[in-house]
């Protein structure tokens, strides 16, 4: 069976804990100072778990001494899910924490919903379409025999063959004035002003950010922990993460 790298997985659950810490921190700060909130809403609690992962991955980088598969999965799941929490942060903010026009909140919250689903199921399905056809499943993970061996990055040709590519970058010129143009009508209309500018240029910002950095933590979860599993309980060997 193919061995771990036990010093780089252990680089990487500090990378990944480094983040989880970071991100958290940031958010939080975002929830207090940007958008006024307390510790009491989503955000802040949402921060701490965050915050609370990243130091269970700094405990796992010093005292596991043997890395599975597994643990490695979770530890890189942990380390995407904090910079998603950040930017979802800044995406939903302005309109959970300080808007009280609510036709804006409700459209703006639904548009970044429905976007934001609709693409990580494109991603994940594409992903599927990846994993039962063996060829393509051939390039993502190589048999070396007794294991699987996942290259980085290896899961992007495959992607490719099956049109699906990360980030698409239409969004970024379409939505973000949308947005924009969107709010601005809307507060006008309303009369109210109390949409900060520097709160809505960050929330126009992070609604394509969001999609790229969801469907990142989808491609993570299906990599990293669903798609080894499946792998395993069909063939019996285990998936080896060359990272």
């Amino acid at each position: 069976m193919g061995n771990i790298d036990t010093r780089r997985a252990r680089g990487l659950a500090v990378l990944c804990g480094s983040s989880c810490v970071f991100f958290s921190i940031v958010g939080v700060a975002m929830n207090f100072l940007t958008y006024g909130g307390d510790v009491l809403n989503v955000v802040f609690v949402s921060g701490m778990a965050v915050f609370l992962s990243g130091v269970v991955n700094f405990f796992v980088a010093v005292l596991v001494k043997q890395f599975t598969p597994l643990k490695i999965g979770l530890v890189s799941i942990s380390g995407f899910a904090a910079m998603c929490y950040w930017v979802n942060v800044m995406l939903v903010g302005p309109f959970c924490l300080v808007g009280k026009i609510y036709v804006v909140d409700q459209f703006f919250l639904g548009l970044a919903a429905v976007c934001n689903i609709a693409w990580c199921w494109l991603v994940a399905r594409g992903f599927f379409r990846v994993f039962n056809s063996d060829k393509l499943r051939g390039i993502v993970y190589k048999d070396r025999g007794d294991c699987y061996v996942y290259r980085a990055k290896s899961h992007e040709v495959a992607l490719e063959k099956v049109g699906v590519a990360i980030p698409p970058p239409w969004f970024f010129f379409v939505l973000s004035p949308l947005l924009y143009v969107t709010v601005f009508f809307c507060v006008i209309v309303g009369g109210a002003g109390q949409y900060g500018l520097v709160q809505v240029l960050l929330a126009g910002i992070a609604l394509p950010l969001s999609m790229v950095f969801n469907a990142a933590l989808v491609v993570c979860i299906l990599m990293h922990g669903v798609f080894p599993y499946r792998l395993n309980k069909i063939t019996g060997k285990t998936v080896i993460f060359d990272f």
